[in-house]
């Protein structure tokens, strides 16, 4: 049996860990979903940067300096609504970042994954803590993994380019006249400090 290393399915053992209830699967969970966001990085910077695979290091903050590298906006979050000018079904392009919470619940996962002394396990709030933070966590990777586009859809120099993930095309972008088409875009929400969002919608 193969064991998948794609964040989604990092994801997917995490939460089967999570769900079973046990305070010893809370480990397994953690394990998982730091595995989860190493991934998820390392699935944007072989899209983003020239790094090679097998020199793409493991370390969360130096994933994170390739990212800062390749692209000023990496850490911002993404949303176009397409509208098929003939069927006017809708269509929704997403750039879902790892956010810099998830960054901070990953590392701080990080010291569970070692000998936890007997004193700390004993205390009143540890389990209840690191179960709300396995949940937090959970949320954020499934929200990094839920859009379409593998890259930050504004390159530094100023140009918008799609790059999605495999499978996760939207069926407008197949369509051969889709490069006989024009859309204009306006920004209605754009992000204040501390906020990752900027949503776009057509005009």
């Amino acid at each position: 049996m193969s064991y998948d290393t794609s964040s989604r399915s990092y994801l997917t053992r995490a939460k089967l860990n999570f769900d079973s209830g046990n305070n010893e699967s809370l480990f397994y969970a953690a394990l998982e979903l730091r595995c989860g966001v190493e991934a998820r990085l390392k699935e944007y910077v072989v899209k983003a940067s020239d790094v090679s695979l097998c020199k793409i290091p493991w370390k969360i903050k130096n994933l994170e300096k390739i990212l800062a590298k390749s692209s000023n906006i990496h850490d911002k979050r993404f949303v176009f609504f397409f509208i098929h000018p003939t069927t006017r079904e809708r269509h929704d392009v997403i750039y879902n970042p790892v956010s810099s919470k998830l960054r901070k619940i990953a590392k701080t996962l990080g010291d569970y994954l070692h000998c936890v002394d007997q004193n700390r396990v004993l205390k009143p709030l540890f389990f209840s803590e690191f179960r709300e933070l396995d949940k937090q966590g959970i949320e954020e990777l499934t929200l990094a993994t839920s859009g379409t586009l593998i890259a930050p859809p504004i390159t530094n120099s100023g140009e918008m380019k799609f790059k999605f993930e495999k499978d996760r095309i939207p069926s407008l972008f197949r369509d051969p006249e889709i490069k006989n088409y024009t859309f204009q875009y306006q920004v209605t929400k754009t992000p204040k400090p501390g906020d990752q969002f900027i949503i776009c919608k057509p005009i």
